[in-house]
């Protein structure tokens, strides 16, 4: 399911949506004296998607090793477009393996990222990706008044064990997504793509 509506003139400040990434989900950031950081290692890219029904919308998939009850995509250029229900696949998105979990999305128009509520547990049977589309008020891929490419960083809300074993709910670090672009390399890979081993 789809969310677009007309483009108001009106921009947003990514530093404050990073400050409020730590609500993603609607979850607090709460962290006992004695626990330790959230553990969770995430990754994903984001790519054109070419079966958008409206024009500069890029495609994410992006994937932890840990369970994640929510997400948040933070990016730098203003987008007015986003799927409500992206789909969990597991394993390999390719293969078209769809999970039966599932995730809610929102977020203003327009705005600069899209917060998620759901669930993926990876287990025994493979990782969870979540794939998704988001849109964006301007061709993502081309100039910026400032010089800068696009970017986007990816938070989660996991479920942490503190010194005494007791469960607590944290939101994770940003994590920089990979950005490819079409034609001639318009785009380059971003920093979260080249990390982890898992």
């Amino acid at each position: 399911m789809l969310n677009r509506r007309s483009r108001p003139l009106q921009d947003k400040r990514v530093l404050s949506i990073l400050t409020a990434a730590a609500l993603c989900a609607g979850a607090l950031l709460v962290i006992p004296g004695t626990a330790s950081a959230s553990s969770v290692n995430c990754r994903g890219n984001l790519a054109p998607d070419s079966e958008a029904p409206v024009p500069d919308v890029m495609k994410y998939q992006i994937v932890c090793d840990e369970a994640i009850q929510g997400y948040s995509l933070i990016t730098n250029r203003a987008t007015d477009f986003f799927d409500t229900e992206p789909v969990v696949f597991i394993g390999n998105p390719n293969d078209g393996n769809a999970s039966n979990e599932s995730f809610s999305c929102e977020g203003f128009i327009p705005g600069n990222g899209v917060g998620c509520n759901g669930k993926s547990t990876p287990d025994g049977t493979g990782l969870r990706w979540e794939v998704g589309s988001l849109g964006f008020e301007a061709d993502p891929c081309g100039k910026h008044a400032k010089g800068q490419g696009l970017k986007v960083w990816l938070t989660v809300v996991t479920t942490q064990l503190n010194a005494a074993g007791a469960p607590y709910t944290a939101s994770s670090q940003p994590f920089r997504l990979g950005t490819h672009c079409n034609e001639a390399g318009r785009g380059r890979m971003g920093h979260g793509e080249a990390r982890g081993t898992w």
